[in-house]
């Protein structure tokens, strides 16, 4: 908690307590945190579903990460309140691949 960069976070992290926990409650700094921080307003959300769209994995991006970042992406626009289901991840991820993986596509 105390190598947090910002006073702001720190203060959230510190003040996160509660009668039973007095050292200090993680969800209680999770859920404020996320509520300073996450900007699940509608503006986030299409910037979100925005910059889902125009992700494409480029020519040497590894796979895992690129999908890892697509998945975070989904769950936090899911937490602005849209559901992007498994069907269109995936063919968003089939349609965006370099050239190199074009004869996946072909199977």
């Amino acid at each position: 908690m105390y190598c947090t960069p910002d006073i702001v976070s720190f203060g959230i992290m510190d003040t996160a307590k509660v009668k039973d926990l007095v050292n200090g409650n993680t969800a209680l700094a999770w859920k404020r945190l996320s509520e300073k921080f996450a900007g699940l307003n509608n503006a986030e959300k299409v910037k979100l579903i925005k910059q889902l769209n125009e992700s494409r994995m480029k020519k040497n991006e590894d796979p895992d990460v690129w999908i890892m970042n697509l998945k975070h992406s989904r769950q936090r626009i899911a937490e602005c309140g849209k559901t992007i289901d498994d069907n269109k991840l995936i063919m968003h991820i089939l349609y965006h691949l370099p050239t190199e993986y074009d004869n996946i596509n072909d199977q």
